[in-house]
């Protein structure tokens, strides 16, 4: 039995993470088998989930249509589509080829470290421009203090520079 414990208590650190997962002489624990398992099943759900929407939108292909073509019953098709399950590598053979597609498969080598980023902040907050009249300019730190930043809420959220 899979304990829910077990899955959280993995690091959230890269290296720290993969670290049993690269050594070759460690066993890997349960819960980053478990991790790995349920990531590669998302993988499948959603490869098969948007080429059937894309489907969907552009030829008016039908969950019906799908069953059909791979002589299942229609509510088959709409619980595998609603959620992955237990799918077994054949049913997502024959949702891909139902479609006119064969699944591949690729691999990445987790030894090899990605370069490291900067997560001074997320990659979507940027600056806001100038011209939007958002930027405020900064508010100098009161004499004596040790110029700690404290954050105010105002019109626009949390500000680095203290009360006005």
């Amino acid at each position: 039995m899979i304990r829910y414990q077990d899955c959280l208590s993995m690091s959230t650190q890269a290296g720290q993470f993969l670290s049993e997962v690269v050594n070759q002489s460690e066993r890997i624990p349960l819960g980053k088998l478990v991790y790995f398992r349920e990531r590669f099943k998302s993988a499948l759900y959603q490869m098969v989930l948007n080429e059937f929407l894309s489907r969907q939108t552009s030829t008016a292909f039908t969950k019906a249509d799908l069953a059909r073509r791979i002589g299942r019953k229609p509510e088959q098709v709409t619980r595998w589509l609603g959620a992955p399950g237990n799918w077994t590598l054949d049913t997502v053979s024959d949702l891909m080829l139902a479609m006119g597609l064969e699944p591949r498969c690729n691999k990445v080598d987790l030894t090899v470290v990605p370069p490291k980023r900067n997560f001074d902040r997320p990659e979507w907050l940027v600056e806001a421009p100038p011209n939007l009249g958002l930027a405020r300019p900064p508010v100098a730190a009161p004499a004596g203090s040790t110029g700690a930043a404290t954050f105010r809420i105002d019109s626009f959220g949390l500000g680095p520079n203290g009360p006005r």
